[in-house]
């Protein structure tokens, strides 16, 4: 008798616990969505990114915005280089569980990074917020592409 009380409680408690756990990610699931439901979707975003872009100013972009600025002036053979000359062979990746090479076989990518190392693309994540941020996070995976793909071979001639 004792231990079916032991098991109906154990198991009562599992599944308060599971139902607090899950209340817990729903609240914080629909903060986010009120978080992106406050960000500004409209087609004026794009118009501020080309304004900002020849200025600036960039203070007025939403922070989604404001991460991917970067890639407004980058460029991949000089940032290569420097890369290079400093002996920094780290292909650039999308945050996630598994990792994301832009521009590198899949089946390679593992071993790459674990020779050559790995850092995270700047700005990028799972979500875009509006047509000024797609073009941004596109171009952004193109300069990824290029960038490893031309950093590949001095990936392999460093850890040979």
């Amino acid at each position: 008798m004792l231990i079916k009380k032991t098991f109906l409680f154990s198991t009562i408690s599992a599944i308060v616990l599971t139902l607090l756990a899950c209340n817990s990610s729903s609240n914080e699931g629909d903060q986010q969505t009120k978080k992106q439901a406050s960000e500004p979707k409209s087609s004026n975003t794009a118009q501020t990114v080309a304004d900002t872009n020849n200025s600036q100013n960039n203070e007025e972009l939403p922070e989604y915005l404001k991460n991917l600025q970067w890639v407004v002036e980058a460029d991949v053979e000089k940032d290569l280089k420097a890369a290079v000359e400093k002996s920094d062979y780290s292909f650039l990746t999308l945050a996630s569980r598994v990792p994301v090479v832009p521009g590198i076989d899949p089946n390679e990518a593992a071993d790459l990074i674990s020779r050559c190392g790995q850092k995270y693309i700047p700005g990028l994540g799972d979500v875009i917020f509006d047509d000024a941020h797609e073009k941004l996070h596109s171009k952004a995976m193109s300069y990824a592409k290029q960038y490893n793909k031309e950093l590949l071979k001095y990936c392999k001639e460093a850890s040979m």
